[in-house]
């Protein structure tokens, strides 16, 4: 009986890795170099790369929303795009906002810090409010 088991065991597993080999040769198409140099542009186009600003974005959707044209859904479609990246940009502007302010307040508390460790060492220093520039 023992050995019964040993062969069912043996079976199952001899099945399961013909299987996974089968199954991950289809499975997982390999690249190959055609589909690599599509996904790999050489040069992103200055057109991509460049900054588009919030006042492009809601001109494009102004003159996209005025615009005749017989296929309103893809129109509708359009729209919902740029205001999709309306709202991205929006939002850039501010997490770059909080992320000057936050450099900022680093700045002022390194000086502050600066400035207290120079009182205790007995330096007369004026506060950084009243210093000159």
């Amino acid at each position: 009986m023992l050995m019964n088991i040993k062969r069912r065991i043996s079976f199952v597993m001899v099945v399961l890795t013909v299987s996974a080999a089968m199954l991950e040769s289809t499975a997982w198409p390999q690249p190959n170099a055609q589909t690599q140099s599509l996904e790999k542009p050489a040069r992103i186009p200055d057109s991509i790369s460049t900054d588009i600003g919030l006042d492009q974005l809601k001109a494009k959707r102004a003159s996209v929303e005025g615009a005749a044209g017989p296929d309103t859904d893809n129109k509708k479609n359009i729209l919902n795009l740029l205001d999709k990246a309306i709202q991205l940009r929006e939002h850039s502007d501010r997490i770059i906002r909080q992320k000057d302010e936050i450099s900022q307040t680093i700045k002022d508390a390194r000086l502050y810090q600066q400035h207290q460790q120079l009182v205790s060492r007995g330096a007369q220093v004026e506060p950084a409010d009243k210093q000159r520039v």
